[in-house]
């Protein structure tokens, strides 16, 4: 939670922080107003102006006539030019309005709390044959990394659709009881979690090269468990002994704060999504084993029954809390 408070402050302090042009001279004859943005902002000439008064409301808009690298030259209507004072806001839209027409590929790198939190198993040494459950959850799992390629294209709002893949943590436990090297078993268990996503975008503050957008969406998670189980030898040797797999599904509902800064084609974003889950399902739980040989003696349903015990364990593990999650996101993007 303290990332989340943090990267906030980091992105409320960007907007405010914004290249935010302003009016800095007004010319009378064919009515220009002068502003202190230009090329190296991202506008071009025949671009739609919009001026804002100290409370946020807008006063008139537009079209750029002469672009300098610093500066540009706007010409409004005769009704709205009396209305012009140095100083005001002035914020660069699409033709669409107040609408940034958007149109790019981002590649981006991810660190996330999974909004489905798993249990983690271990296992543990048997009292008798008949013992109960082996396997014991051992806390939770819910931090990710991994990377996410998105598009975005303007329709009545800018949308971007993104795909992403991303890692948990690896958890491994072991068990080895005083030599006895029948009870040894080593736990490792690993995570992938697939996701797909649409945002849409409606509110903007800033200039075409420097804007922070806020938008929601709708994505969906797809976590997939695997945990292997390996039994040490007495020799010293191992092999495989149960391995487990099983799949958990979200529907999220997302709302995205993203600051992107432009040098010319090339962006420089960062972001965050808070996730909330709308639904949540746990899928395709299946289990294999192999028997080692010191434990041959027990016979292959000892060894089947311990293998359905981890499939319950494992269906056990996906019914894991749903939580309020976030991603966090750095990417580079190019507009076409």
């Amino acid at each position: 939670m303290r990332l989340i408070f943090i990267l906030l402050a980091s992105l409320l302090f960007i907007s405010k922080n914004l290249l935010a042009a302003s009016i800095t001279s007004v010319k009378q004859k064919n009515r220009i107003v002068i502003i202190d943005a230009g090329k190296t902002d991202g506008i071009k000439k025949g671009d739609r102006i919009c001026f804002f008064d100290t409370s946020g409301k807008k006063i008139a808009c537009g079209r750029t006539k002469k672009v300098r690298e610093k500066k540009s030259y706007v010409r409004v209507s005769k009704k709205s030019f009396r209305k012009m004072t140095i100083g005001m806001s002035a914020i660069p839209t699409s033709k669409k309005g107040t609408v940034p027409n958007i149109r790019f590929i981002r590649l981006s790198g991810l660190l996330s709390q999974s909004s489905f939190q798993f249990q983690k198993l271990g296992y543990k040494r048997p009292t008798d044959i008949s013992n109960e459950t082996l396997w014991e959850s051992s806390g939770s799992s819910a931090l990710t990394y991994g990377f996410a390629l998105e598009g975005g294209i303007t329709f009545s709002i800018p949308i971007i659709f993104g795909a992403g893949t991303q890692q948990h943590r690896i958890f491994r436990s072991q068990s080895d009881y005083s030599n006895d090297k029948s009870e040894y078993i080593e736990v490792v268990q690993e995570a992938t979690m697939t996701s797909f996503w649409a945002d849409g975008f409606y509110l903007f503050w800033g200039s075409p090269s420097s804007m922070v957008k806020l938008g929601n969406g709708l994505g969906f998670d797809s976590t997939q468990i695997t945990i292997s189980n390996t039994h040490q030898n007495d020799d010293g040797t191992t092999q495989p002994y149960i391995d487990g797999t099983a799949t958990h599904t979200s529907i999220l509902l997302r709302t995205t704060v993203d600051y992107t800064k432009s040098i010319g084609s090339v962006g420089i974003s960062i972001g965050l999504t808070i996730n909330l889950p709308l639904s949540s399902s746990g899928t395709s739980t299946s289990v294999s084993y192999q028997i080692p040989e010191e434990k041959e003696n027990l016979g292959t349903d000892h060894v089947s029954s311990l293998s359905l015990d981890l499939a319950d364990a494992l269906n056990s593990s996906l019914n894991g809390k749903s939580v309020l999650g976030f991603v966090s996101y750095l990417g580079l993007s190019y507009s076409f």
